[in-house]
């Protein structure tokens, strides 16, 4: 499963993300224009998965 950490208060403490529930890999992260962050993830069946927040 792949997920991200992330902090909120300039690195004094850190939280995971919910992970994304597929078997995946070569995750990458991106942050959109609204403050969303979207996580693009392979899975091992050959798929893609987008997963983002609300911003």
């Amino acid at each position: 499963m792949s997920t991200i950490c992330y902090s909120e208060d300039n690195g004094k403490t850190w939280k995971y993300g919910n992970g994304v529930p597929h078997s995946t890999s070569e995750c990458q992260v991106v942050e959109l224009q609204d403050g969303a962050i979207m996580i693009i993830n392979l899975a091992t069946i050959n798929q893609t998965f987008l997963s983002s927040s609300s911003a």
